[in-house]
C-alpha cells in the first residue's frame, strides 16, 4: 500500500511538540515552522492541526433565560410593552411633529465619522459632513 507524504510531514513532528507544550496560538505555531521553511499558509496549517488534534466541539454556556423564549412569548412581550406605551404610539403615528429627519441626520453623520475610522478629528468631520449636504 502507497502513502503519500505531504510536505507537512516533516514539520508535524515539531507543531505536536509546539501544541503538547500548551502553545495553541496557530498564527505563533505557523510563525515558527514559516521560519524553518514551511511553504504554506496559516490556514492549511490550521487544517493539518484539526486532522492531527482531532476538532473539538465548541464548549457551550449553560441555557440562559433567553433560550427558553418562544416567539409567541416574544410577540405578547412586544404587544404587553406596545400597551404599556400607549400614549407615546399613537403620538408617533398622529402627531405631524417627528423626530425622524433628526435621526436620519445623526445617523447620516454616525456613518461618515465611521468612513473616516478615527482619522484626524472633529474639523475633518465637519467639513466632511458640511461637503455632503
Amino acid at each position: 500500500m502507497y502513502l503519500s507524504r505531504s510536505r507537512f510531514d516533516s514539520y508535524e513532528a515539531y507543531v505536536r511538540k509546539r501544541w503538547d507544550e500548551g502553545c495553541h496560538n496557530i498564527q505563533q505555531i505557523w510563525r515558527e515552522v514559516k521560519a524553518q521553511g514551511y511553504p504554506h499558509s496559516d490556514r492549511t496549517l490550521r487544517r493539518h492541526l484539526e486532522a492531527m488534534c482531532g476538532k473539538k466541539p465548541a464548549e457551550l454556556d449553560e441555557a440562559g433565560v433567553l433560550d427558553h423564549f418562544s416567539a409567541k412569548k416574544a410577540v405578547w412581550r412586544f404587544a404587553n410593552g406596545l400597551e404599556r406605551d400607549k400614549a407615546a404610539v399613537l403620538a408617533g403615528l398622529t402627531l405631524i411633529h417627528s423626530n425622524g429627519q433628526t435621526e436620519g441626520q445623526v445617523t447620516r453623520i454616525k456613518l461618515i465619522k465611521r468612513m473616516m475610522f478615527g482619522r484626524a478629528g472633529f474639523a475633518l468631520l465637519r467639513q466632511r459632513v458640511l461637503h455632503t449636504l
